[in-house]
């Protein structure tokens, strides 16, 4: 700049374009620079784009190496006889079963376990008893007979208890009456027990019977009377009631013989699961209800009114626990209690089983309606029956799932090779110029291609390797002209996955453990993963690349921003001896003016 002659420059002159062109000739050496450092950036980008696709390649390698556990099973239940419904059972299986033929021959279903309270503990006492109306009973309007005479039952008699209906007074401790309807009759007695709250009705010493043809009512059959006993004469009679579960459901937990121990609400469960709080006032019912309404306890709960007790039984088939817990004595009352109430387990299904053929027991049991032969080392197959049966089940080898896995690795070769196809290339126009790619001149690049190719292609040698099934092509799976690799025989690959899965698991993983196993012993997809790994890896190609261009780029960007530094520097001063030429010329332009009026 400082051969510049600035005062010769003319009055008027556009200074600052001339500023402008002189900083453009200055600019030239960081520009070269930054197209350097652009070139690094393209070329970073590209070891990104390159790192993303080794990965992905990495990772599908990854998915076939799941062993053989990774290879999916299918299952089918077939009837073996006519007298088997196939659609009575059901089978799943899991990646790793044991292929083959399996035989259930389902002779018993098995049963359910059932808790069941203390006999006669569901029992009302006299009293409550005596003040059930007919009308809980369910009894009919109608008329019935006793010993020839025919009583009717009206709307307003269902309203009556049994203490009002048969005229019962307490003798002796007892409820008896003589009374029917308010009409007496000397040759039967009607009696409560006061320990089971069943009434009875006895014409001993006379003569008579209960019903008759063409009775209305459903009296007799609704009150729960049947005959029991005779006396020494043909004609007597003694019917005994047994209490309907359905009027059982009706009496409030005061009402049973246990009630005294009831201290207040007791809090209910089943096998740990709450089912409500309950007490004097609760009816049998409600707590049925609530038992059955929470299907979490597994179980369902029934009013043996025969016996006069709660049996709980489980849902499910099989030797589950019932367990019950209650606060306030309300176990006792529902002779839940321990020590009062019985366990009785249940036990799955019995079966005979065989494996190609070859029997494996007979007479076996499961836990459950499910059959899982896993405990015989067949791998977690299972049959669930739900009615007995003789069942065939062929489990074979399901493709599906891990040929999925090889498109999947066959998808991220050819990205991978459309990339590094398209970065290396080199093409010469019709002009003849040469157009280079960001790493057409990077030899290491450049072979990159062919060494994975040839460690997929290569064949599996070693120990536990099946020679119909040592390469990739032997499976269905090779390269075109293009190098574009594809499953080229389907029905091969497929065959392979479904009979011979064990040898394609070698094929894909051989020494998959064994880092210093050599290439030719590796499975393919140990090769690849190891490869990528290697190449990916802190000390691999891409980070070694990536590590140089990141030094270069700074290195670079600190010599940009020092020419930044030094071109604004230069300007300043351009600009300043412009401004300063300006001044002094504004200078001489008055001076003139002035000497040229002096001289007038």
């Amino acid at each position: 700049m400082a051969g510049i002659q600035l005062a010769g420059l003319a009055s008027g002159m556009d200074w600052k374009t001339t500023v402008d062109q002189l900083m453009q000739i200055e600019t030239i050496p960081q520009d070269t620079l930054k197209s350097k450092q652009a070139l690094v950036a393209k070329t970073q980008s590209a070891f990104d784009t390159l790192k993303t696709n080794l990965t992905a390649l990495s990772t599908a390698a990854t998915g076939l190496q799941t062993g053989l556990a990774g290879f999916p099973r299918s299952a089918k239940v077939s009837a073996v006889d006519t007298l088997t419904n196939a659609s009575d059972a059901s089978v799943s299986t899991i990646s790793g079963a044991s292929i083959g033929t399996y035989g259930f021959n389902v002779t018993s279903m098995g049963k359910a376990s059932t808790l069941t309270g203390g006999v006669e503990t569901l029992r009302p006492n006299d009293t409550a008893a005596g003040d059930l109306t007919l009308s809980a009973y369910g009894v009919t309007e109608g008329t019935f007979t006793i010993n020839g005479t025919q009583y009717t039952i009206s709307s307003a008699d269902l309203s009556k208890t049994v203490t009002q209906f048969f005229g019962l007074s307490r003798s002796g401790g007892t409820l008896t009456g003589q009374t029917i309807n308010g009409n007496s009759d000397s040759n039967f007695t009607a009696t409560i027990s006061p320990t089971s709250g069943a009434l009875s009705l006895d014409a001993s010493g006379g003569t008579g019977s209960i019903g008759a043809v063409g009775d209305t009512s459903n009296f007799l059959a609704a009150m729960g009377l049947s005959y029991s006993a005779a006396s020494s004469s043909a004609s007597d009679f003694v019917y005994t009631q047994s209490l309907p579960s359905a009027t059982l459901a009706k009496l409030t937990l005061a009402d049973f013989v246990g009630s005294g121990g009831l201290t207040g609400t007791g809090d209910l469960s089943i096998n740990g699961v709450s089912v409500g709080s309950f007490g004097s006032t609760s009816t049998l019912g409600s707590v049925v209800s609530a038992i059955n309404g929470t299907s979490a306890t597994g179980v369902t709960a029934s009013i043996d009114a025969v016996h006069g007790r709660l049996i709980l039984t489980a849902n499910a088939i099989g030797s589950t626990g019932v367990t019950v817990t209650a606060g306030a004595g309300l176990d006792a009352v529902l002779g839940m209690a321990p020590g009062t109430s019985t366990l009785a387990r249940g036990n799955g299904v019995t079966y005979d089983l065989s494996v190609n053929g070859a029997s494996i027991g007979t007479g076996l049991q499961s836990d459950s309606t499910t059959i899982d032969i896993s405990k015989y080392g067949y791998g977690a197959t299972q049959l669930t029956v739900s009615n007995t049966g003789n069942f065939n089940v062929q489990v074979t080898g399901s493709g599906a799932d891990y040929k999925t896995k090889i498109n999947t690795f066959i998808s991220a070769y050819n990205t991978l090779k459309t990339m590094l196809d398209d970065s290396t290339k080199i093409t010469v126009g019709s002009d003849g110029k040469v157009q280079t790619s960001v790493f057409s001149g990077r030899s290491d690049i450049n072979n990159l291609l062919s060494s994975i190719r040839s460690k997929i292609y290569t064949s599996v040698s070693g120990t536990g390797v099946n020679s119909s099934y040592d390469s990739m092509s032997k499976i269905g799976i090779g390269f075109d002209s293009s190098g574009v690799m594809s499953i080229t025989d389907s029905a091969k690959l497929d065959s392979a996955l479904a009979n011979s899965p064990t040898s394609v698991d070698v094929l894909m993983n051989a020494n998959k453990s064994v880092s210093t196993a050599a290439s030719s012993q590796q499975g393919v997809a140990t090769r690849i993963y190891n490869l990528m790994t290697a190449l990916t890896g802190t000390s691999g190609l891409v980070s070694s690349a990536t590590t140089s261009l990141t030094s270069q780029t700074k290195r670079l960007q600190t010599q940009i921003d020092a020419y930044t530094r030094s071109l604004a520097q230069t300007r300043k001063s351009l600009e300043a001896g412009f401004i300063a030429m300006e001044q002094a010329q504004s200078r001489y332009t008055n001076m003139a003016s002035q000497l040229t009026a002096a001289f007038k």
